[in-house]
């Protein structure tokens, strides 16, 4: 497999048609698998300063996404891959914006037996697709707390992801 062609705002403009890219975060890089036949994925590298990337001209899917954004002095990376990622169409000349979903998705579930019960929990990105949220080098850990009907705690833990 040949690797994906990186594209940041220094890059030249590609050969031959092509669009321009915009992005619904400030700093990140997304990964464009093509759709039409006998293209080749495309890597784009956002920085704050960026406001379009051009592309060449096709039909891609996202694949994968990292988003990095600074809260208190600190980065943390939302890192989004998988199947099920928005398709997108580049058309020469024309504009157009990713359509990616960057909220974290958490699902629940609780079932009780008797005196026990079993809590379940998903975390994804959007599309159902797998998720990682980082800080300093380190997998952010995702905290739970579950409370009986009067909201005393009658659990907690750590949840396992990524």
């Amino acid at each position: 497999m040949k690797p994906a062609l990186r594209i940041d705002a220094s890059s030249k403009p590609p050969a031959g048609p092509s669009g321009r890219v915009t992005a619904p975060f400030e700093a990140g890089s997304v990964l464009l698998d093509p759709r039409t036949h006998g293209g080749d994925s495309v890597r784009l590298v956002w920085k704050k300063e960026d406001k379009g990337l051009a592309v060449p001209a096709g039909r891609y899917v996202a694949s994968h996404w990292s988003i990095e954004k600074e809260h208190q002095g600190e980065t943390w990376i939302m890192s989004v891959s998988g199947p099920g990622g928005p398709e997108i169409e580049v058309k020469a000349g024309e504009e157009v914006a990713l359509d990616l979903d960057t909220k974290v998705h958490v699902q629940g579930q609780l079932r009780h037996h008797g005196k026990s019960a079993r809590l379940q929990l998903g975390i994804t990105g959007g599309n159902g697709m797998g998720l990682s949220v980082i800080k300093k080098d380190k997998l952010v850990e995702i905290g739970y707390r579950i409370e009986d009907a009067k909201g005393r705690e009658a659990g907690k833990g750590v949840m396992t992801y990524g």
